[in-house]
């Protein structure tokens, strides 16, 4: 038979179980609420592991993206800092989202060859137009969309 090398381990990750989003836990496509507490019971211990610091995300945004503005990288984890921080938002908006977003960014900038400029204004609207690709168009509560919208918008000056 076979033994077991002392230093296998096994991880399992979940969603969000936190009290703050328990009750949209289960709300996540293709999800079985008796299948996840039947593994969560199979765990000894949990950890809950929150979002980064703004230094330490940007430095993996960079990481993954490294010719992406900074400027842009610091407008976009602002805006996830804000959605992040509602209470009237439920909506996931994790460190992959922020390099999908810088990503899409930094390949239209490149692509079409356009100044950089502030982030803050906007100005090409580059971080707006592409938020609705990569997340805005993926939410599916209308009112969490234009709540999200709505702070992509204020954050960047839009009207």
């Amino acid at each position: 038979y076979a033994v077991r090398h002392p230093d296998f381990r096994v991880f399992g990750t979940d969603n969000t179980i936190g009290a703050a989003q328990e009750s949209d836990r289960f709300s996540y496509s293709g999800t079985n609420p008796d299948q996840n507490v039947a593994l969560l019971r199979r765990f000894a211990s949990t950890a809950q592991v929150d979002y980064m610091g703004r230094e330490a995300e940007h430095r993996a945004v960079k990481g993954a993206v490294p010719f992406a503005s900074d400027l842009d990288i610091e407008a976009m984890i602002r805006i996830a800092a804000k959605i992040r921080a509602s209470p009237d938002i439920t909506t996931a908006f994790g460190l992959g989202t922020v390099i999908e977003w810088a990503r899409r960014v930094t390949a239209g900038r490149a692509s079409a060859a356009q100044p950089k400029g502030s982030a803050f204004a906007d100005a090409d609207g580059a971080l707006a137009a592409v938020a609705k690709v990569v997340f805005l168009n993926r939410i599916s509560s209308i009112v969490e969309r234009d709540a999200v919208s709505e702070v992509i918008r204020r954050m960047l000056g839009g009207s």
